[in-house]
């Protein structure tokens, strides 16, 4: 592993994530309510489990590297308990986050 950050953000309630290696990167933010994240992440788990998710797709000319980044992007793919808060495909990462904030 190359580098990882964990800190916190949203004034303290949501925890935001980076992970960075030779072949890649991901990038999250964790709430009480769910998680703000690249696509890395398994919508059908979420659904599953009952989580609440939404995820952005990078591109080759946009990769999403710190949890910052996903604050201005499009969200892709909702999940279940993402959509039961309001969250939908093609809004702001930062509005989907204020969804997903106590």
């Amino acid at each position: 592993m190359r580098d990882v950050s964990v800190r916190a953000m949203a004034d303290g309630k949501a925890l935001g994530v980076s992970a960075k290696w030779d072949a890649g990167q991901f990038c999250y933010i964790l709430t009480d309510k769910g998680v703000l994240g690249c696509a890395i992440f398994n919508p059908e788990v979420f659904d599953k489990e009952n989580y609440a998710g939404a995820f952005l797709r990078g591109t080759p000319e946009k990769h999403y590297i710190e949890p910052e980044d996903l604050l201005e992007g499009r969200v892709d793919i909702v999940t279940e308990g993402g959509a039961k808060l309001g969250i939908e495909i093609g809004m702001k990462g930062r509005d989907a986050l204020d969804l997903l904030l106590p």
